[in-house]
């Protein structure tokens, strides 16, 4: 049986089911069943779930959810580690899941399954929590040296013509520094906006350095910068809920 990225099976409690969820294991695909079922744990306490429709999730990892049709939370779970097995019997489908250390068993007995899918999941990327402006800003006002050695905020939120600059302060040779903060990938559209709150204040300052901060930045937005004479700050935003020990989250 070719395997593609989506297969789904209705009303499928007959050989292929046992044969599509065993292939699906082998070839670490995600697997939904859909279906009327009772539920027995043994483990570190035991529990027992009568008979009712279930959506269950099956993970490469070994994670195993049970969820109802109410609540956020899964009735039943095995954490990653586990292995997952399945065989037919007396026409019914078995779902097994079994966990070592501690050692836990949770058995799910299939009366009927409405739908079965395997799905082919790929995803490479890890969940990224960012912060607000607001936070990066409150970083640098208390550690001003994430920026450079000798910088110092003279004011947050200075206003100009266009509007507000996030940060605006001073170097140790005496320049004046306007800074904006993005908690996302520098832009092209970032970096138009720096040049112009540049624009609007370098004829008032003689010495005036523009500087904009952020995790990263594209390489197209990087030659606007050096094509204008700005400057990029990295800094990430999960470094606003860290201690002192920041060499992780800041490049200067």
């Amino acid at each position: 049986m070719n395997m593609k990225k989506v297969v789904n099976i209705e009303n499928p409690l007959n050989e292929k089911t046992d044969e599509l969820i065993k292939k699906s294991l082998r070839k670490n695909r995600v697997i939904e069943i859909f279906g009327k079922c009772v539920i027995e744990y043994e483990g570190r306490a035991s529990s027992h779930l009568g008979l009712g429709d279930r959506l269950i999730l099956l993970k490469p990892d070994g994670t195993l959810l049970v969820h109802t049709k109410n609540q956020r939370e899964p009735v039943n779970w095995q954490p990653p580690g586990s292995r997952h097995y399945c065989k037919t019997k007396d026409q019914k489908l078995v779902v097994i899941s079994k966990r070592k250390s501690p050692e836990e068993k949770l058995v799910i007995e299939f009366f009927d399954v409405f739908s079965i899918s395997s799905l082919d999941l790929v995803d490479e990327e890890e969940l990224e929590l960012n912060r607000s402006e607001e936070e990066m800003g409150d970083l640098l006002v208390e550690k001003p040296w994430i920026i450079e050695k000798g910088f110092s905020v003279i004011k947050r939120e200075k206003e100009t013509e266009l509007g507000y600059i996030d940060l605006f302060g001073e170097d140790d040779r005496g320049n004046k520094v306007i800074i904006e903060l993005k908690r996302k990938r520098i832009s092209l559209s970032a970096v138009s906006q720096l040049k112009r709150y540049y624009d609007s204040l370098k004829n008032k300052y003689t010495n005036l350095r523009g500087l904009i901060v952020g995790p990263s930045v594209s390489e197209k937005s990087k030659n606007l910068l050096n094509e204008h004479g700005l400057e990029f700050v990295k800094l990430k935003p999960e470094a606003c809920e860290l201690g002192t020990d920041l060499t992780e989250y800041i490049d200067n």
